[in-house]
């Protein structure tokens, strides 16, 4: 077990905009969208600061990155991530709130260790979603996704075999990474995921599977951005809303890597229709300056018009956890500030 500490950071540039024109004007009943799914966000602050802090949550031993977060039956939340030990250990761990709502945690918790030949010595890329009374665990390991199950989100009894395997058939390469798993409004789940360099999409009636790909290729890959050098995609979070005219919404949040490395968070939009749903430029509806090391992990919805974005950053020589934070929650005042 290792200590975890909260910090604060001053995260000044790390805001997602909003592209109102986007989507085209709103049908009526989709008015009051959330504000939580569509953008601009700010750092979380454990107390009021001039500047907007965001919290970050930073591992004693090695670094933590890759979050995912649920919110425990109690009201506390948890927040799963990769954690890399000073000895290069690649594991998976949990920190949970002390306190339901003040983000401040418990210590780290390693919950899931490589046990599996094809995991090839390490777990990676947490995703975390309730079916039922029962978590599952999706992950990155071998370069394939696995699954594990848990009653109480700290001990989980995995899977044999990978639940998804890249497809070169369908545009990808040999290898898929960065689950984001979700609950779809009309029954069964969602899975974003990378490979290659962009973002396919692929959808199970249960859990951990078996999981149907979503169209002939990827939902999304760096051509469809207006930035240009970007060369791939990655560590995809994704969010499906029901709007009030009953057209389901699909946001999502990744990296976007130029260069070698993480230079921006970008963001996507689009209502599903009966086709696959491809994310391009004209329905692009987030886009985020450019803050160096920084990654995407999940979205966590607080209230109808509330919502963070756990981010993963990069604090000197190590990865840390931070969360952004919709206007919603600013203007009605932080509310994780006891």
């Amino acid at each position: 077990m290792t200590a975890l500490r909260s910090t604060v950071l001053a995260i000044t540039t790390a805001s997602l905009l909003l592209n109102c024109g986007a989507l085209g004007a709103p049908a009526r009943g989709d008015r009051d969208l959330p504000s939580t799914v569509l953008g601009g966000y700010a750092a979380v602050a454990l107390e009021t600061s001039p500047t907007g802090s965001a919290l970050l949550l930073t591992a004693d031993d090695g670094s933590i990155d890759e979050p995912s977060v649920i919110v425990m039956p109690d009201g506390r939340r948890a927040v799963y991530g990769t954690h890399t030990t000073s000895a290069g250990a690649v594991r998976i761990a949990r920190a949970i709130e002390r306190t339901a709502r003040y983000l401040r945690f418990e210590p780290l918790q390693t919950v899931l260790e490589a046990a599996q030949p094809w995991e090839q010595g390490a777990v990676r890329a947490p995703s975390i979603v309730r079916d039922g009374a029962t978590l599952w665990l999706f992950y990155e390991a071998g370069g394939a996704i696995g699954a594990a199950r848990s009653s109480d989100g700290v001990a989980f009894e995995r899977q044999t075999e990978p639940v998804l395997r890249g497809d070169e058939t369908r545009g990808e390469s040999a290898t898929v990474s960065a689950p984001c798993v979700v609950a779809h409004p009309s029954g069964g789940f969602v899975m974003a995921y990378a490979s290659g360099g962009a973002l396919f999409f692929a959808r199970a009636q249960q859990l951990p599977g078996p999981w149907t790909r979503v169209g002939a290729g990827p939902v999304a890959s760096p051509s469809a951005l207006p930035e240009g050098g970007l060369e791939s995609l990655g560590d995809p979070a994704l969010v499906i809303e029901r709007t009030g005219a009953g057209r389901t919404l699909i946001a999502m949040a990744a990296s976007a890597r130029g260069a070698g490395t993480v230079t921006s968070v970008v963001g996507f939009a689009a209502y599903e229709s009966e086709v696959s749903p491809v994310f391009s430029r004209a329905d692009r509806a987030l886009y985020a300056e450019r803050v160096a090391g920084v990654s995407a992990g999940s979205f966590d919805r607080i209230d109808a018009r509330t919502m963070l974005l756990w981010v993963g950053r990069t604090d000197r020589t190590r990865s840390v956890v931070g969360a952004l934070i919709t206007p919603g929650g600013l203007r009605a005042g932080n509310p994780f500030t006891p």
